[in-house]
């Protein structure tokens, strides 16, 4: 994926009010996410469930600022970014319908061998989250 795309996908990825399965409808619609963002407003607004609201925060640049801060966290940490458009994209999150349109890998994963043990979760970790996944939760 070239580092153009990457960085609109994950500033489409950060616009409030547009989850995967709307971002995944725009991207099928202009074809990558560079395009969304360079869509006119008449031409959003003609999609279906997408309103005044999405539109404005399509159109508010905070979520690239917040997209380049992320690219420079994911070389710094040697982080794989999988597009859902990637060959490599797991076959088991392809048929669901909200799966991530960007999933973030590190390490000598196989993402579609036959068992794997997956953990999904956020950037913003609860401190309950944070004591559970470091096995020092007691019962």
């Amino acid at each position: 994926m070239h580092q153009e795309e990457l960085f609109h996908l994950l500033a489409l990825q950060k616009v409030d009010g547009i989850g995967d399965i709307v971002a995944r409808k725009l991207l099928s619609i202009f074809g990558s996410a560079e395009n969304v963002f360079k869509a006119k407003s008449s031409q959003i607004k003609s999609i279906d469930g997408i309103g005044e609201s999405r539109i404005k925060n399509l159109k508010n640049r905070n979520s690239f600022d917040q997209a380049e801060a992320e690219l420079k966290f994911i070389e710094k940490n040697n982080i794989k970014v999988i597009s859902y458009l990637d060959a490599c994209y797991p076959q088991k999150l392809k048929h669901c319908v909200d799966a991530p349109i960007v999933i973030f890998q590190r390490g000598d994963i196989d993402l579609n061998d036959k068992r794997i043990i997956s953990i999904v979760g956020t950037r913003q970790v609860t401190s309950y989250g944070s004591i559970f996944v470091n096995g020092s939760f007691k019962t």
